[in-house]
């Protein structure tokens, strides 16, 4: 627009200066010059913008994403204090000591894959939801009483404070179909994964984001001792 308007100034401009040079007498007017909006237009305009980005937010599907390191089937077992196959029981929500919401999960042990064995976990996740206040970590889904997973956790800090290794690049939903087969996803929704330039594509082996699940935890196994084997039988 601004252009436009200095062009037709220009033209303007130029037809007054003919003018001129045939009246000698006559004063050419300056050309105006581009009007600004006007502020209070301006300020107006936002406030609505703010106010539909208000009203719409509660249904609005989040953009955000939490970028990690991509980790490899090995990697992220090896970066996994506890590999475990679970049954959500118990989940609430709290504010923790510095005001951040967290959600504790009480979680009945199918399996341990990797780390002490144990019937039950309790864990502790940054997110949740006390009253009308929510807090959401993109890439860090949260979990339902009834929920059955296989994670992979980092060590706990501060008691029992953990997360996924990776956030949900660390976990995987059993799913049963209708023949009553069970099967783990991994959705990895809010997530970007980035890799580094020693992490080539075609040399390092990913886990499966499906696979049955009986497999897929023959796989962890699997790799868990070839590790323990190369490295004296430590794990």
């Amino acid at each position: 627009m601004l252009a436009d308007n200095t062009h037709g100034a220009n033209r303007h401009g130029s037809n007054r200066q003919r003018a001129d040079m045939h009246d000698p007498g006559t004063k050419a007017n300056p050309p105006r010059a581009a009007t600004r909006p006007n502020a209070a237009r301006r300020a107006a305009r936002v406030m609505a913008v703010a106010l539909l980005c208000l009203i719409a937010a509660p249904f609005a599907t989040t953009v955000f994403a939490t970028t990690v390191r991509y980790l490899d089937a090995a990697a992220l077992i090896a970066n996994s204090a506890t590999i475990t196959h679970v049954r959500v029981t118990h989940a609430a929500s709290s504010y923790d000591d510095r005001g951040i919401i967290v959600t504790r999960y009480t979680l009945d042990v199918r399996e341990t894959l990797k780390g002490a064995k144990a019937t039950r976990l309790e864990i502790e996740l940054p997110g949740g939801r006390v009253g009308d206040r929510v807090l959401s970590v993109p890439g860090l889904s949260r979990y339902s009483v009834g929920d059955e997973l296989v994670l992979f956790l980092e060590p706990k800090r501060m008691g029992d404070r953990t997360v996924p290794v990776g956030f949900d690049q660390g976990v995987w939903r059993v799913r049963r179909d209708d023949s009553g087969q069970s099967h783990v996803v991994r959705t990895m929704k809010g997530l970007r994964r980035v890799r580094t330039k020693s992490v080539a594509p075609s040399t390092r082996a990913d886990l499966p984001n499906r696979a049955p699940l009986e497999q897929f935890k023959d796989r962890i196994k699997k790799t868990i001792r070839a590790g323990s084997s190369t490295t004296g039988g430590k794990r």
